[in-house]
């Protein structure tokens, strides 16, 4: 019965959808922040978002971990393997997501801010890229992090 396609099929759906559903539940802190705090943007409010942001990059490292173990091993205890995976990578995975924010933030801002001048007709690529540059690390970074 296990060896069914269509069994497998279930199941493999199954995993993904709970383990996107448990990273979401990662994300409701910062999307409530964002409906929130969008159109009265101040200090308070970015720390707010900021901090809310905080448990992104572990449920992400967390949901990579999870995936890797469901194709290494064919079988998984989902729930206890996520939750292991932001256990054993939340500082790190919190500190790398945070600076990778904080970088964000400062080339948005540097964005608009050149816009507003004759020089950002040139510079702007350049931030684009770096922007795009962090992305991929971050890409590369959280998968390796949930290795563990």
């Amino acid at each position: 019965m296990q060896n069914n396609l269509f069994y497998r099929l279930i199941l493999h759906i199954y995993w993904l959808t709970v383990c996107n559903c448990y990273f979401f539940l990662f994300c409701i802190p910062f999307l409530l922040s964002l409906f929130w705090f969008w159109n009265h943007p101040n200090t308070i409010t970015l720390l707010l978002t900021l901090v809310s942001f905080i448990p992104i990059p572990p449920a992400l490292t967390a949901s990579y971990h999870v995936m890797g173990k469901i194709i290494r091993e064919k079988q998984v205890e989902l729930t206890k393997s996520f939750f292991y995976g932001v256990k054993t990578n939340f500082i790190q995975c919190s500190m790398l997501g945070l600076f990778q924010a904080i970088l964000t933030i400062i080339l948005a801002v540097d964005i608009l801010f050149m816009k507003q001048h004759a020089l950002g007709l040139y510079v702007i690529p350049f931030l684009y890229i770096l922007l795009l540059l962090n992305v991929c690390v971050g890409i590369y970074l959280y998968p390796t992090r949930g290795a563990s």
